[in-house]
């Protein structure tokens, strides 16, 4: 049986390397490594946020050189936002969205200056999509996150 990439599942060229090229230099995020639509099942979040997903996106931001302080900050960002709405519940969802259009843009700023690795910029922009819709989904993203900065080295 060939062997496989450890993050994308692709057959491997060279079998004594554990990653494909792409991954190997974290250009992309593969579509594995995707919470598809939501991160909640049945009023609750699914398996992905906590089991394979997280461990295996770890693995491929440790292959682009994504420190551990750059993931910490970006989440940082991420938990404030949630922190500020849970703080004055009054206050609507739309309220804080700025915060996560500001995130989407930093992430941009610094793939450009090549700081963060592309697949971390992919893994933003698609989760911030899905963390607009609404608080739960904000609070899956945020719990996805912590879960993978718990996975990394």
């Amino acid at each position: 049986m060939p062997a496989k990439c450890e993050i994308c599942g692709s057959a491997l060229n060279n079998p004594k390397f554990s990653f494909c090229d792409n991954c190997g230099k974290s250009k992309w995020l593969p579509d594995n490594l995707k919470i598809k639509d939501t991160f909640y099942r049945d009023k609750h979040l699914k398996d992905e946020v906590f089991l394979e997903i997280p461990e295996k996106t770890a693995k491929l931001f440790a292959q682009g050189k994504m420190g551990m302080n750059k993931m910490r900050a970006f989440f940082c960002m991420v938990r404030n936002a949630y922190d500020i709405f849970m703080l004055d519940r009054k206050q609507c969802f739309d309220n804080i969205k700025p915060q996560l259009y500001g995130l989407q843009r930093a992430v941009e700023d610094r793939a450009r200056r090549e700081i963060i690795p592309e697949s971390f910029r992919q893994f933003i922009i698609y989760y911030i999509q899905i963390a607009l819709k609404s608080k739960e989904e904000l609070y899956g993203f945020m719990e996805l996150f912590r879960t993978i900065i718990a996975y990394s080295k």
